[in-house]
């Protein structure tokens, strides 16, 4: 399953939780934090109320205008307002910060709002 994030959202496939101390000390599944670090793996466009777009998805991929485009009836165009983060960067973000979602066979995501990030690592 993919999740496709609405307007300023993110999926993060988040960092694995340490399961061993540096000194070899084996840590329990009951105490193991989870970082607050991951790989964004999906963005959503951006919210509509920033301005003018940079571009547009049509058909989930981007285009910088509709220009010279043979768009159908039907076809799935949305505005794209941010570009701040791109898919596969590293960021660090809030503790507590978003969704965890299951996407199947126990692969869990994060899905948070772009303002939680608190920075690219």
């Amino acid at each position: 399953m993919k999740l496709i994030p609405f307007e300023d959202r993110v999926v993060i496939k988040q960092d694995e939780a340490k399961k061993e101390t540096e000194g070899g000390v084996i840590i329990p599944d009951n105490v193991q934090k989870k970082p607050q670090m991951g790989t964004i793996i999906e963005i959503g466009p951006g919210k509509p109320d920033k301005g003018q777009p940079l571009g547009y998805l049509v058909e989930d991929i981007f285009c910088q205008s509709l220009e010279g485009k043979s768009i159908q009836n039907g076809d799935r165009i949305v505005p794209v307002y941010t570009m701040g983060i791109k898919v596969g960067d590293r960021v660090a973000f809030a503790p507590h910060a978003g969704v965890e979602f299951e996407l199947g066979e126990g692969d869990l995501v994060l899905v948070m709002r772009q303002t939680d990030l608190i920075a690219r690592v």
